[in-house]
């Protein structure tokens, strides 16, 4: 369900799966702040995802959700993300890839 590139408004993006130091050294690279669960950097076209913190399979799927989410809303031009917004439209989203490969 967590794809290695797509596209969004004809910008190629990579997602990468990364924990401990080459996490940490993207966060740094992209100007990412403090410990996180994942980042979207649209400068870089790249979501980025700490492979380490996710307890099950899908909690790492919600965050690429919410990534994507941040990444959505970059593409549009919108810049200022309401973090409770963003997270509850991720959870949608991730609800209805679920239920649409039969998993709920």
């Amino acid at each position: 369900m967590i794809p290695r590139r797509f596209v969004l408004a004809n910008r190629g993006y990579k997602v990468f799966i990364a924990g401990g130091e080459k996490f940490n050294a993207a966060r740094d690279r992209l100007g990412g702040e403090g410990p996180s669960l994942g980042m979207t950097c649209s400068d870089h076209a790249e979501i980025w995802l700490h492979s380490e913190l996710h307890k099950t399979r899908a909690h790492l799927e919600h965050t690429f959700f919410h990534e994507l989410m941040h990444a959505l809303l970059y593409a549009r031009g919108i810049q200022d993300h309401d973090e409770e917004i963003v997270d509850g439209m991720a959870a949608l989203l991730h609800q209805f890839m679920l239920t649409r490969r039969g998993e709920q």
